[in-house]
């Protein structure tokens, strides 16, 4: 097994091969960009360039995200949001105005039935199952 501090010597070492291959294949990097910028016929200004790079913004190409279903939906526009991360502004600019989160939620619990009728009860480790007037007709 290796210690913590062999392993950062690792990551060291790691690292430092890591730039040397970068700086390696930059060359041919940068030569198909300009060729793609020659055949499209690219223009400075329409290239976006940002003033630094970090790691972190880099996609890494083992990790894949998934799209998560919208929990919340604005009726009016039909925008969605799944509840993760910052509240979106149309949600903020609702909420604002007075209404209420769950006033937008796409999967809103049905009012009309009992509490019996929706939650089973466990006795004894056995499922009581919910009442409804059809299961007494048998």
């Amino acid at each position: 097994m290796q210690t913590y501090l062999e392993l950062i010597e690792q990551i060291k070492s790691l690292q430092k091969e890591a730039e040397e291959i970068r700086l390696k294949e930059l060359t041919d990097v940068i030569a198909e960009i300009n060729e793609k910028i020659a055949l499209y016929g690219i223009k400075k200004n329409e290239l976006k360039f940002p003033e630094t790079i970090d790691v972190k913004q880099v996609p890494s190409t083992n990790k894949t995200k998934t799209k998560l279903p919208p929990m919340y939906e604005n009726p009016k526009t039909g925008d969605e949001w799944s509840g993760r991360g910052q509240k979106p502004k149309w949600l903020k600019k609702e909420l604002e105005s007075g209404f209420d989160i769950k006033d937008f939620l796409t999967n809103k619990p049905d009012t009309t039935k009992s509490d019996t009728e929706t939650n089973p009860t466990v006795v004894n480790n056995t499922v009581d199952e919910p009442h409804n007037e059809e299961s007494n007709l048998n």
